[in-house]
């Protein structure tokens, strides 16, 4: 598994425990809501 791939398995994950909410799974993930959503972006996953 690749650095990017653990990453956006962490990152849906986060998602999925917080319904969906970008805050609070930027706030579980210990970073802001703008990074997050730049990640979100950088792998395709908008329609999350």
């Amino acid at each position: 598994m690749t650095l990017a791939e653990a990453e956006k398995a962490m990152i849906i994950r986060a998602l999925n425990e917080c319904g969906g909410h970008r805050t609070e799974a930027a706030i579980k993930l210990g970073v802001s809501r703008r990074t997050l959503h730049r990640k979100i972006l950088e792998y395709n996953m908008a329609r999350l």
